[in-house]
């Protein structure tokens, strides 16, 4: 082997990219290369110490000398190319990035960073409606299609019963489909909520109008109208128990939280009275005028232990568990809404925005209403291992409170982000709106407090926090990141030539995953484009997505 000698002096390197870098000194190579003489000294008379086969050779001072070529520090150049962070190959780095910027594949980028992305679509219109965290990593998707087939994978294709069937898909950690299944009839079926409890029971809530209907279980008769529907599967997505609740008229089960093993639902129902099994209570509301609230709980097996009236004109959208066991329900009022008998909470002009805190025993802790002249509505609530209550929706009206500063509306519709204490005290809120229309679907908690809201804004540019947004398409898909306290993190949007939104987010460790829907043919969210199961345009496809940052 050939001893390279090299005479260096040191330079000063600085890259110059849109994040500041700082100088970096690398050895600059300015010789000849010459190796040994036929003697085997090299040609400025010192002996070569590095033998043909590499390794050790003796010295004229009797001392083995342990010889790599590339081991002094001085030899050794940095291997930045185009890369503007990340480590240099010497033991030092490319450069640093700005603020609220992380080092991704040696680029200096805004998270949330790509980990793994699918699409499920048919020929026909196919959304999803909710995900979960399945105990062990994964995640769980309920949503309807109205394609004849709905693809998950190649070895996983779901068939339509007729008109709009329940799909309810669960994957692993790394987004491989692990089982699907397909429930509907001659009707339209529609799922509304999922939650999976510390066991790993999933429970699915819904709707169904057709005369009959399968969950995965014996046949169940619609009663009435419109049937709500209550179901448990195990982790592996076999069938446990399905319920169907309604009578003469319409019962809808909206939203559902896992206690335990228990079942937690909350719907409404049009009608003098709502019964399930042997309990009953009854409405407030004249039929057709608007819906009374309920809240019931199902034991292990399925059957009703509480049925509890929520209130006349109280419509409950969003339900959780807090960390001590009382449950927190958030919905749409007007004016005569009454939560668990309280006195009638304000009205503020059109639909309003109420929260009430319940305790296990059916008592209320507190109720509140939030709202303006125009219509508003809460979309996405979550709570955080603290306790604190975090809210997101979008409101039409001029001005809106929570208890903080007025949230003005730039145009249209604006979305919403609010966060209270678990005794109902303001936090923080924050509104994000253009002169379109900007909404808010879904919220989540990370472990550290931190808040992600994601919905679709449309048509014009948008401004979170971090400079605007400029929209794709008609309206695009967007999540944004705001610190505990409220302060903008990063926001990120995906579309393309139509319309996208988020539906539902779940927290991880290191980022979050989220599901929507997409009309436009493409999607691309850092991974490779998903394509829509449709060439005619116009039905929406589903998108699953998992973000690291």
């Amino acid at each position: 082997m050939r001893m390279r000698i090299v005479s260096t002096v040191v330079v000063a390197v600085v890259v110059v990219s849109g994040c500041f870098k700082q100088p970096h000194w690398v050895a600059a190579d300015i010789s000849e290369t010459r190796g040994p003489t036929p003697d085997g000294r090299t040609a400025d008379g010192k002996e070569d110490l590095l033998s043909p086969e590499g390794g050790t050779k003796d010295s004229d001072d009797g001392v083995d000398r342990e010889v790599t070529a590339g081991d002094s520090e001085s030899d050794c150049l940095p291997a930045c190319g185009e890369s503007q962070c990340g480590p240099d190959g010497c033991g030092g780095s490319c450069g640093e990035c700005a603020d609220l910027e992380k080092c991704n594949e040696g680029k200096c980028k805004s998270p949330p960073f790509h980990l793994w992305s699918s699409a499920w679509g048919g020929w026909k219109s196919d959304w999803v409606s909710a995900m979960a965290a399945m105990k062990g990593g994964g995640f769980v998707v309920a949503g309807c299609f109205e394609s004849n087939t709905l693809v998950l994978a190649e070895d996983v294709v779901l068939k339509n019963h007729g008109g709009q069937d329940i799909f309810l898909v669960a994957t692993d950690g790394s987004g491989v489909v692990q089982w699907g299944h397909a429930y509907g009839a001659e009707g339209q079926e529609y799922p509304a909520d999922v939650a999976v409890d510390e066991e790993g029971g999933i429970y699915v809530v819904g709707s169904s109008q057709s005369a009959t209907v399968s969950l995965g279980g014996d046949d169940i008769e619609n009663p009435g109208k419109n049937m709500a529907l209550v179901c448990k599967y195990t982790q592996d997505g076999n069938h446990q128990w399905s319920k169907g609740l309604g009578g003469p008229t319409s019962l809808s089960a909206m939203v559902v939280a896992a206690k335990q093993d228990e079942a937690v639902v909350a719907g409404g129902f049009m009608g003098d009275n709502l019964w399930l099994g042997e309990l009953s209570v009854e409405g407030e509301c004249a039929e057709g005028q608007c819906y009374d609230g309920y809240i019931a709980s199902f034991d292990a097996n399925g059957n009703p232990e509480l049925l509890w009236h929520l209130g006349g004109d109280c419509f409950p959208k969003c339900l959780a568990v807090l960390p001590g066991g009382d449950l927190v329900v958030a919905g749409r009022s007007s004016d005569s809404c009454k939560p668990m008998g309280s006195p009638v909470l304000p009205s503020h002009g059109g639909d309003d925005v109420f929260v009430a805190r319940i305790d296990g025993g059916g008592g209320l802790v507190w109720a509140k209403s939030f709202g303006g002249a125009g219509n508003d509505v809460v979309e996405g609530l979550a709570v955080s291992t603290g306790g604190d209550i975090v809210l997101a929706g979008t409101f039409k009206s001029t001005a809106l409170e929570f208890g903080g500063q007025i949230l003005e509306n730039a145009g249209d519709e604006d979305a919403f982000v609010v966060r209270l204490t678990g005794d109902g005290d303001h936090v923080f809120s924050t509104s994000f709106g253009s002169e379109s229309y900007d909404r808010a679907f879904a919220v989540a908690v990370g472990g550290d407090g931190s808040v992600y809201a994601g919905g679709q804004f449309g048509g014009m540019s948008l401004d979170f926090g971090g400079g605007d947004l400029i929209p794709i398409g008609e309206t695009d898909a967007y999540v944004v990141k705001l610190s505990p306290g409220g302060a903008f993190q990063w926001a990120a949007r995906y579309g393309g030539q139509e319309d996208e939104w988020v539906q539902a987010l779940v927290p991880t460790g290191d980022g979050f995953a989220m599901t929507g829907s997409f009309r436009s043919p493409t999607i691309d969210f850092g991974g490779k484009p998903l394509e829509h199961g449709t060439i005619t345009g116009g039905y929406s496809a589903v998108f699953i997505a998992r973000m690291t940052e």
